[in-house]
């Protein structure tokens, strides 16, 4: 399949809180996945060494693990990124353990916190400053490769679209400057995803700031619009159905159009972690 890529047009990571480590003897830890149960070793006491991308003295520890979901096994080698503007992007690779460490001076309120591994498709969660000030230790679900998702980046990054005139709790604090009023992926749909018994299709994304009406295009037809994000600031998904008479074999584009209304200026907003995921017949949402 060939590579995903991002175009832009100029003009126009749940979190799971797993108790502190005490000094008891080793134990289980139980993390409810709203679908099955993760349950991890425990953790060790001592913190992992973490390497700084920058000269500062971290003001915090982000502490987690990357995880199977559905399983619960651990995985090894995943790659964690912190998309971060100006500065050199926070990464990390978990241990044999699953476990990953980042520090860090400072954050916005709100983060995406993204992981990939070869084998699976890309995950990401929001992170809530707060969160680290209470030491709240992470966790990312990663989902095996799937026929019926098609991720739109192999390494999501965070991207911001509007004008960069913005303020309020909602919309600030991005995590990167403006990319323009535009921005375009593209994605391809083989013979093989024609033969799966799909019985429909969305575009899923997370997304933070979003407080207008702003569009998502899918080969030059508009199917939605975004809903508001979340108040607190931080990111939540959202999903687009996208009609099967918009879809092609071959090539196709999924734009992202940041919009205005009288008296304000264009919607500042970031997404992350943008993926096609085809609707099994007869199942429920995957």
């Amino acid at each position: 399949m060939p590579e995903n890529h991002v175009s832009i047009t100029p003009a126009e990571r749940p979190s799971i809180t797993i108790d502190d480590i005490t000094a008891a003897a080793p134990r289980q830890i139980a993390v409810d996945s709203g679908r099955s149960d993760m349950v991890l070793p425990s953790l060790p006491r001592t913190r992992p060494t973490i390497a700084l991308p920058d000269a500062t003295t971290p003001a915090f520890d982000l502490v987690g693990v990357v995880g199977e979901d559905g399983s619960g096994r651990l995985i090894a080698g995943a790659r964690v990124r912190l998309d971060r503007e100006l500065v050199a992007d926070l990464v990390a690779a978990t241990g044999d353990d699953g476990m990953f460490g980042l520090s860090f001076e400072q954050i916005p309120e709100n983060a995406a916190l993204t992981a990939t591994k070869d084998g699976f498709a890309p995950g990401a969660i929001n992170v809530a400053a707060d969160q680290l000030d209470d030491g709240d230790r992470l966790i990312i679900r990663l989902r095996r490769d799937d026929p019926f998702v098609i991720a739109l980046e192999e390494q999501p990054e965070v991207h911001h679209l509007g004008d960069d005139a913005f303020s309020g709790r909602i919309n600030s604090q991005f995590q990167r400057e403006s990319e323009g009023l535009s921005l375009q992926f593209e994605f391809t749909l083989t013979e093989s995803h024609a033969k799966l018994p799909a019985a429909g299709a969305e575009l899923r994304l997370m997304a933070k700031g979003t407080q207008l009406n702003n569009r998502v295009i899918v080969n030059g037809t508009r199917i939605g619009t975004f809903e508001k994000s979340p108040a607190d600031g931080g990111f939540g998904e959202q999903r687009f159905a996208i009609p099967h008479s918009v879809l092609r074999l071959g090539s196709n584009s999924v734009t992202i159009r940041s919009v205005d209304s009288p008296g304000t200026d264009h919607d500042d907003f970031e997404i992350v972690n943008l993926r096609i995921v085809l609707l099994r017949a007869g199942d429920g949402p995957i």
